[in-house]
């Protein structure tokens, strides 16, 4: 039974039909994913399969002129085949232009190259004087398809360090491998049932590599998948990590905002509740004093007035550190200027304001905003009572990453070590620590005073 069987019949159909399925399978795909690798791979097996298709109908009962059109198609389809497979070929190495420019060059241009040999052979077919002519070209082209596909082995060589370039490697070394064979094969003669011909060695070619350039696709689009994966596992990592960010960005908003109530609390209470406490104290000892003693009662008014004032000017103070607004009239430059005019002016003192803008759009911690101002009211205040200066000046500016403050004036001078004992200049150099800063003062009998405040610009931002 077995002795009936034609083997390379039994070959062409099989391979016929796994050239079919994986062009239909391959089809879908492309519509699917829509890339020009699969659409080249695509078109390359269809004209493979049409090929196929013809080798497997048998023109034994074809008068000679059929005989002669069915070649002349089948070498036309062999030929598209090969055309479409240097175009998937060419695509599927992943060519550099301008690094592989000549393996470009031979794969953009052969199939224009196959396309005029299509014309020619179908030309020289038809023209029986011209049928040498036809071979010699026939054994030319398939002699330069040859070297292409050496060509294409070396390339993929080079880059064997990839899996997929294996695949590729390994489907042009059997195209190479069975298409050699096939060749001597059609140069032998042999008439049993189980002897492989050249068409059977051809068939197994295509077969192989159909099945590594399939391979190869497969692995290409897993890769792919997989890097898809991961870089929508960083984007979610990503997006997770900002999203704690925002999270602890508001969390230190409201931190932050808790932290200035207790400030703000804590102000009220210390400043304006001393001043209210000892408005409070006075009002009782003045309706006691009222009746008896008139002129205590109105001394006890002007301590309850100057409380009042002090309560009302430490109100806005704090009122003024917590805006966050750098309006002209609302900034640290005009404040320090409003308040030195209401005190210097009628002293006749002079100042000069060196108050550097920029730096100022820097001051935004509310605690660094109302200590600077307080440290300079307090150097203000302490020149117009004791220091009988003709001229002032008030410096703010930033060097090396430090707001430096410094206030300077040409009155009588003192002497620094006895008179820091003062509250008030107790008071400037505690606010100048509570922002980590450091305090200095500069002065001798008669030589004028320098008090210098040095503060880490990092204690500006909040």
């Amino acid at each position: 039974m077995l002795n009936s069987v034609d083997i390379n019949y039994v070959i062409v159909i099989l391979v016929t039909g796994a050239v079919l399925l994986a062009a239909i399978y391959h089809t879908i795909l492309y519509l699917h994913r829509r890339t020009i690798l699969l659409a080249h791979y695509s078109t390359y097996l269809w004209f493979t399969f049409f090929y196929v298709l013809l080798r497997f109908l048998n023109p034994s009962d074809i008068d000679v002129d059929l005989l002669l059109a069915f070649l002349n198609t089948d070498e036309t389809v062999q030929m598209f085949s090969f055309a479409m497979y240097v175009r998937f070929m060419g695509t599927a190495m992943d060519l550099d232009k301008a690094k592989e420019k000549y393996a470009y060059f031979f794969t953009t241009k052969t199939p224009y190259l196959i396309l005029a040999y299509i014309l020619v052979q179908i030309i020289l077919i038809n023209t029986s004087t011209a049928m040498v002519f036809y071979i010699i070209a026939k054994i030319i082209i398939r002699a330069y398809l040859l070297f292409l596909g050496l060509l294409f082995l070396v390339i993929v060589a080079l880059k064997r360090k990839e899996k997929y370039y294996n695949y590729l490697a390994a489907a042009a070394i059997s195209m190479i491998f069975f298409g050699l064979i096939s060749s001597v094969s059609s140069l032998m003669v042999n008439k049993h049932p189980f002897y492989l011909g050249a068409l059977s060695w051809l068939m197994i070619g295509f077969f192989t590599d159909v099945i590594f350039f399939s391979s190869a696709i497969g692995y290409r689009i897993k890769v792919e998948a997989s890097e898809r994966a991961n870089a929508l596992k960083t984007i979610l990592h990503q997006k997770e990590v900002l999203q704690q960010k925002e999270i602890e960005k508001i969390q230190a908003v409201y931190q932050s905002k808790e932290l200035e109530r207790m400030r703000i609390a804590k102000d009220l209470h210390d400043d304006i509740g001393a001043s209210l406490s000892s408005i409070h104290l006075y009002s009782e000892l003045a309706a006691k004093t009222l009746e008896n003693n008139i002129g205590k009662t109105k001394d006890i008014l002007t301590a309850i007035e100057k409380n009042a004032l002090k309560a009302m000017d430490e109100m806005g103070d704090i009122v003024w550190a917590i805006q966050s607004s750098i309006d002209e009239d609302k900034n640290l430059s005009s404040r320090i200027k409003n308040y030195g005019s209401s005190l210097l002016a009628v002293k006749n003192i002079s100042c000069i304001y060196n108050i550097n803008p920029e730096l100022e759009k820097k001051l935004v911690s509310v605690e660094a905003r109302k200590n600077i101002l307080l440290i300079i009211k307090e150097a203000i205040n302490n020149i117009a009572k004791y220091s009988q200066a003709m001229d002032v000046s008030i410096n703010l500016n930033e060097q090396e990453g430090n707001v430096i403050l410094s206030v300077t004036d040409n009155g009588t001078g003192f002497n620094a070590e006895t008179v820091l004992k003062g509250n008030g200049l107790i008071n400037m150099q505690n606010r100048c620590r509570f922002l980590d800063g450091t305090f200095e003062i500069i002065s001798a009998q008669n030589k004028g005073t320098q008090i210098i405040c040095t503060i880490p610009l990092t204690k500006f931002s909040e």
